[in-house]
C-alpha cells in the first residue's frame, strides 16, 4: 500500500470508531510522504560489489547448515536447548548493524550446470518461479544470519537464533521480461528494517542478457527470529541508516510494518464490519439474488461469469524428509512452491472453462490447455472421496509438525 493510499485509509477508518486508527492518527506515526518511499518503488541499497558472485545458492544451503548446527541427514537428533544462554536478553546488549552488514550476493547457475537446469524448467521452457519461491525463502533467512551479531556467540559453537519466514510481503516481476532456464540467475538482497525481533528483507533477482545482469523480480520478506527451540521470540540487531537512500528504505519498512499491523487491528475477527463493508455486501447479496425466490440459496449467475465455489482445486500433501528445513520442521519454501504451481494449474483450469462456457463446473480429468514441449506430459486431475484426516502422525518425533498439508486455490479476478 502507498502512503498516498494509507493516508486516505485513516480518516476512514477513522470515523468508524478504531481504537488503533485513533491512536495512530493522534500521535501522527505516519512518515513523512516527501521522505519515505512507497513500497512498490523501492530499490535495493547495493555497496560496491563483484559483477558475479562467487557463490552458488548452494553454498548458501550449505553455509546455513553450518551456521545453526543443523543435522546433515534426517537419522541424526541435534540437542539446541544449551544454546539458550548464549541468546541476549535485550537490544541494549548488541551492537547496531547496517543495511552493508548484512548485504550478500548469490548465483543460481542455471547457464552451467545442465542437471541443475532440469529441476527449474517448465514444460513451456520456462523457469518454474515455485523452485525461485525456495531459493528466495532460504536466501532471505541467510541474509537475517548476515545481520546478527551476537557478542555472547562463541566460535565453536553454533547460531542460538533459529530464523523463520513470517510472510512475503510482494513480489513484483518486470513487465516485459521473463526468465529463461539456459541463463545464470542472480540473487542480491539485505536487511532492510529491523524491529525488537523481526527483520525485513529485500531481495533482487536479476538474469544476465548480453553480458549485464538484468532485474526481473523484486521480492520483499518479513522474517522472525526464534530461540533455539522454537518456542519464543529473541530479540535481534538494531538497525541504523548511513545514507539518505538507506532511510528512505528503512522508512518504506516502517510504512509496511503500520500496514500490517493496520490490517490485523481491522480484521473480522477482532471488529465487527463498518457500514460501508455491510452496505457493499448487501449491495452485492442484491445483485445476485432472485428476485422471484426469498432464498438465500437460489443465485443468479450474471453473464459471462463462474461461481467462485466451481473453480476450488485441492492438493493433499504428504511431507517426506526430504521436504524439512535445517530445524527438522516443513520448509516453508516447499509450500509456498506447491502452493504456486497449485494456483498455476488453477488459474489454466478457469481459463479452459471460461473457453468452453457454461456447461464446464469441474475440472476435467485430463487437460492440455497449452502446446507442450514435452507430449506426455500434461496435467493430470485425480479425485477422491474419502478423507484420512485421523491417519496423518508425525513423520517421527523430531519432525513435530504433522506432515498432511492440504492446499486449496480459487480463482479470484481483480
Amino acid at each position: 500500500m502507498s502512503l498516498g493510499l494509507l493516508s486516505r485509509v485513516l480518516p476512514q477508518s477513522y470515523r468508524n470508531g478504531s481504537k488503533f486508527m485513533k491512536k495512530i492518527a493522534s500521535e501522527g506515526c505516519l512518515p513523512n510522504p516527501s521522505v519515505a518511499a512507497a513500497p512498490g518503488i523501492r530499490f535495493l541499497h547495493m555497496p560496491e560489489a563483484g559483477d558475479t558472485p562467487t557463490q552458488t545458492i548452494r553454498d548458501v544451503i550449505s553455509n546455513l547448515t553450518s551456521k545453526v548446527g543443523a543435522a546433515r541427514s534426517f537419522t541424526e537428533t541435534v540437542d539446541r536447548s544449551h544454546l539458550l544462554l548464549l541468546l541476549p536478553c535485550s537490544q541494549d546488549e548488541l551492537p547496531t548493524r547496517t543495511m552493508k552488514d548484512s548485504w550478500d550476493s548469490a548465483i543460481i547457475p542455471l547457464g552451467s550446470e545442465e542437471r541443475l537446469r532440469e529441476k527449474y524448467v517448465t514444460f513451456m521452457g520456462g523457469v518454474r518461479v515455485g523452485r525461485l519461491l525456495e531459493d528466495l525463502d532460504v536466501f532471505a533467512v541467510w541474509l537475517c544470519y548476515k545481520h546478527i551479531k551476537n557478542p555472547h556467540q562463541t566460535p565453536d559453537l553454533p547460531s542460538p537464533y533459529s530464523i523463520v519466514t513470517a510472510l512475503v510481503d510482494r513480489i513484483d516481476f518486470s513487465r516485459g521480461w521473463s526468465l529463461h532456464p539456459d541463463r545464470d540467475i542472480r540473487l542480491s538482497g539485505h536487511v532492510s528494517w529491523a524491529g525488537r525481533s523481526s527483520l525485513e528483507t529485500v531481495i533482487i533477482v536479476e538474469q544476465r542478457v548480453d553480458n549485464a545482469w538484468r532485474q526481473v523480480t523484486r521480492a520483499v520478506f518479513v522474517m522472525v527470529a526464534r530461540d533455539p527451540l522454537n518456542q519464543g521470540s529473541a530479540v535481534v540487531n538494531p538497525l541504523v541508516c548511513e545514507t539518505p537512500e538507506e532511510k528512505r528504505i528503512y522508512q518504506a519498512g516502517e510504512v509496511n510494518k503500520l500496514h500490517r499491523k493496520m490490517l490485523q487491528e481491522e480484521s473480522l475477527f477482532r471488529v465487527p464490519p463498518n457500514e460501508t463493508e455491510k452496505t457493499l455486501v448487501h449491495e452485492l447479496f442484491m445483485s445476485l439474488a432472485n428476485p422471484k425466490e426469498l432464498s438465500f440459496t437460489s443465485k443468479k449467475e450474471p453473464e459471462n461469469s463462474v461461481w467462485m465455489e466451481d473453480t476450488k482445486l485441492k492438493n493433499l500433501i504428504i511431507c517426506h524428509p526430504e521436504s524439512r528445513n535445517i530445524f527438522n520442521k516443513i520448509f516453508g519454501g516447499y509450500l509456498m512452491r506447491m502452493a504456486f504451481e497449485l494456483s498455476l494449474v488453477n488459474a489454466h483450469l478457469f481459463r479452459w472453462c471460461t473457453l468452453r462456457g457454461p456447461t464446464c463446473r469441474s475440472a476435467p480429468r485430463r487437460v492440455s490447455w497449452m502446446q507442450p514441449r514435452h507430449p506426455s506430459i500434461s496435467p493430470t486431475s485425480f479425485t477422491s472421496h474419502l478423507r484420512l484426516t485421523s491417519l496423518c502422525p508425525p513423520l517421527s518425533p523430531r519432525l513435530t509438525m504433522n506432515p498432511c498439508c492440504t492446499l486449496t486455490a480459487a480463482a479470484t479476478t481483480s
